[in-house]
């Protein structure tokens, strides 16, 4: 084996663990998540120059780039199945379900108004603003886990609000 070889087989043993933690940060399935962790060895692989005191961090950035990559897909693929529907909904549904979808809006838009504005604002970078958690985190100087907190909390009020209403 040559050293290059050597050098990532070395890497992929110790930082494996680590990779696959960069994944899973952003809740992916686990499936994902090792698909991209293999992914990110895969293009070590494809490197031309590989250097031991940095071949670690280039590791991480890798993978940080794939999960962003990755995130933004999903989120670009959400967003087009959310306008589609959206539009279908509008478009081609009857006048009885059209009523019914306007209803639930205006439901949901009553459950933001009544909310705290700091989880009000966190739903809507969620929500309508395809945000992950990360990065709401980042725009509002927050912990990672208090955007994850307020998240959960302004989801369940505004499926129990409309719960509420809806009955």
């Amino acid at each position: 084996m040559t050293n290059r070889v050597i050098l990532i087989d070395q890497t992929y043993r110790k930082m494996w663990g680590s990779v696959l933690a960069i994944f899973r940060q952003a809740c992916l399935c686990e499936a994902d998540c090792e698909d991209l962790a293999q992914n990110v060895f895969l293009r070590l692989m494809s490197l031309d120059l590989l250097v031991p005191e940095t071949i670690e961090g280039m590791t991480a950035t890798i993978a940080y780039h794939f999960r962003t990559d990755y995130l933004r897909r999903r989120a670009a693929i959400r967003r087009h199945f959310t306008e589609t529907l959206t539009a279908d909904a509008f478009d081609n549904r009857s006048s009885d379900e059209h009523v019914l979808i306007k209803e639930l809006y205006a439901l949901e838009q009553t459950a933001l108004d009544r909310m705290a504005p700091a989880n009000r604002q966190i739903y809507l970078l969620s929500h309508y603003a395809d945000k992950t958690n990360e990065e709401i985190a980042q725009t509002l100087s927050m912990s990672y886990r208090a955007v994850e907190s307020r998240l959960y909390r302004s989801r369940q009020e505004v499926r129990e609000y409309v719960r509420r209403m809806a009955m």
